[in-house]
């Protein structure tokens, strides 16, 4: 007796986690259409397509590629079509791995592996997509993602590269030209160099080239390398350079004077530079400021 009760009990706990395999092979969420542009909500074995009369796109929504009888669901995805870029997010799950088909033209959207942004052919007429998705056992970075405002902020260059929903070009100063340089490609920026970012909303950014210097994955098992080491850059007599943070936290010495821009107050003078924060620096007879990792996760 106690055994068949212990039984029914473990069935009932997996039923929680993992949802009802035999319900979910058997009924799947009905198809939906919406139009061009236009946002859904899609759960897991479902499929929409979006219409606009000459153009049709059907995006689905496949189970992940684990074990069966046990699906671990990651949840439900917010899909957006415009008629040229199509994405696909899962908002609840910070570390789903969303897969797409390699034929498809996408990138991860901030760095993050829940969201895809593809460009899709505005001329595509009866085509489709499909994406799966699995959920990592606990993070393999654990970095908090980077909250930026709508309008410009002052990020490093490693954060930057990691930005791909901006509004134009990353652009940082020039001190021996006495002006902005426009950079269009994330590609180009450099890791320790700030850089102003325009964005139209406000935009969670996972800053993936973190982990180049030793931070989010320094006390993981995966990570064998040298502790990370302090980065300097080159500051001209006389004039305002802008520079980045690459670390996790960090304290900058070597100029006179150090200020980091926030939306609301404007600039603020520190010595600190939290993840993926850029700032001017300033020093009189020039020389070189060093950018030294402070924390840890």
């Amino acid at each position: 007796m106690k055994r068949a009760m212990l039984l029914l009990l473990l069935l009932s706990v997996l039923g929680l986690l993992f949802g009802s395999t035999g319900a979910r092979a058997q009924t799947s969420p009905p198809a939906q259409t919406a139009g061009v542009p236009g946002t859904v909500s899609l759960m897991l074995g479902g499929s929409v397509t979006f219409s606009n009369g000459t153009q049709s796109l059907t995006v689905s929504y496949a189970a992940p590629g684990l074990p069966q009888p046990l699906v671990l669901a990651p949840g439900v995805a917010t899909v957006t079509y415009d008629g040229s870029l199509l994405t696909f997010g899962l908002p609840e799950q910070r570390f789903a791995q969303v897969n797409y088909p390699p034929s498809q033209q996408c990138n991860y959207e901030n760095g993050r592996g829940n969201a895809v942004r593809c460009a899709v052919s505005a001329s595509l007429v009866g085509g489709s997509v499909t994406f799966s998705a699995t959920v990592a056992p606990r993070p393999s970075f654990p970095c908090p993602d980077v909250q930026l405002p709508a309008g410009w902020s002052l990020v490093s260059g490693g954060l930057a590269r990691d930005i791909n929903t901006n509004v134009g070009p990353f652009y940082t100063y020039a001190p021996s030209e006495g002006q902005y340089e426009a950079t269009p490609d994330a590609r180009d920026l450099q890791e320790s160099i700030g850089y102003w970012a325009y964005l139209d909303q406000p935009t969670s950014v996972f800053d993936l080239d973190v982990g180049n210097f030793g931070a989010c994955i320094e006390a993981s098992s995966f990570y064998r390398g040298p502790p990370p080491s302090p980065v300097t850059v080159g500051l001209t007599p006389g004039q305002w350079v802008m520079i980045g943070n690459p670390f996790l936290q960090a304290t900058v010495t070597g100029a006179d004077a150090v200020l980091t821009f926030d939306p609301p107050s404007g600039y603020q003078e520190t010595q600190t530079l939290n993840l993926g924060q850029g700032a001017w620096c300033y020093s009189a007879n020039g020389g070189t400021v060093t950018v030294a990792p402070t924390a840890t996760p």
